[in-house]
């Protein structure tokens, strides 16, 4: 029997992860206007699993470079 869960798929790209004094909370936001306003950080990426946005370097040609 698989699992069905009860709320159905979410979009991993409303859910936004709120820090405060070590607690750590996960919120799923309802409407766009929430995402606008609340934008997901490069974290809440990374904690979902989800690919996260970096900047392409050009290849080191130096060691200096590779540093």
């Amino acid at each position: 029997m698989k699992y069905q869960n009860p709320l159905g798929e979410t979009d991993p790209k409303r859910w936004r992860l709120r820090v405060e004094h070590g607690r750590q909370t996960w919120h799923y936001l309802k409407s766009d206007e929430e995402s606008e306003e609340w934008p997901q950080t490069k974290a809440d990426m990374y904690w979902l699993g989800m690919d996260v946005p970096s900047k392409t370097f050009p290849p080191a040609k130096t060691a200096l470079d590779a540093a």
